[in-house]
């Protein structure tokens, strides 16, 4: 039914991108070391990108931070 279609919730392309930002520069602090990781900073980092509704990008973020930290076996 076509109407399923457009009661589905869609993202903004500059939604998108401004969670995609959101991500890029918190990653990359972090692996530069400028921020310790901690179960504060991820809890923060996590209602963040909820915050701006980006649940499902954040479901695929942790998938993949799992799969590396667990030896990269996609």
């Amino acid at each position: 039914d076509h109407r399923d279609l457009h009661s589905f919730p869609t993202r903004r392309s500059s939604d998108l991108n401004d969670i995609s930002t959101f991500i890029s520069t918190n990653t990359a602090q972090a692996i530069a070391g400028e921020v310790e990781i901690t179960d504060e900073w991820w809890n923060n980092f996590v209602s963040q990108i909820d915050a701006m509704g980006g649940a499902k990008l954040l479901a695929a973020y942790q998938t993949a931070v799992e799969r590396i930290y667990n030896g990269g076996a996609y």
